[in-house]
């Protein structure tokens, strides 16, 4: 599960404000490939940290300008992206043998719901929604994204190659 989240964002903590050391992610691309081999993540992130340079592979047509993880009482998103503009990123992440379902994204729009931000411009934010799986998705996810302009899925492939990718 790890690579999920460090591939996504450079720090943990209960704001968005606490950055944590950047490291590059192609400095670090061997174990990735042997997780991806063995169908396993064995990786930790207190060996590796990213900053939004990874993130912002994702999402290139954003100025990503600070990344993390966010949690109020039972609410918790697993990447959270700000912007420069009205956009706000955020992403669930599982690590499971069976496909994600749209429970996941449920869930996520719910918890984002309750996460307070708005652009410096005042304006109302437009939110985007990022699912990442180890098993890819259900049917129910992959018709919504077709049908959705703010959902993008991500396989482990995805994060890998992102990983790679100098």
């Amino acid at each position: 599960m790890t690579v999920w989240f460090v591939s996504l964002h450079g720090f943990k903590g209960a704001g968005l404000d606490s950055p944590a050391p950047a490291r590059r992610a192609h400095d670090k691309t061997e174990p990735v490939h042997r997780a991806l081999n063995n169908d396993t993540i064995e990786y930790h992130t207190s060996e590796y940290h990213t900053s939004e340079y990874d993130f912002q592979k994702y999402y290139s047509e954003y100025t990503i300008t600070n990344t993390g993880q966010w949690w109020y009482g039972e609410h918790e998103i697993d990447a959270v992206g700000l912007t420069t503009g009205e956009t706000l990123i955020v992403g669930e992440c599982k690590f499971q043998q069976s496909p994600l379902g749209y429970d996941a994204l449920s869930n996520l729009e719910d918890h984002t719901d309750e996460l307070q931000w708005s652009p410096q411009s005042g304006s109302d934010r437009v939110v985007e929604y990022a699912l990442f799986s180890r098993r890819g998705f259900k049917q129910s996810v992959t018709e919504a994204a077709s049908q959705r302009d703010d959902l993008r899925l991500f396989s482990l492939t995805d994060v890998v190659t992102a990983l790679t990718e100098t």
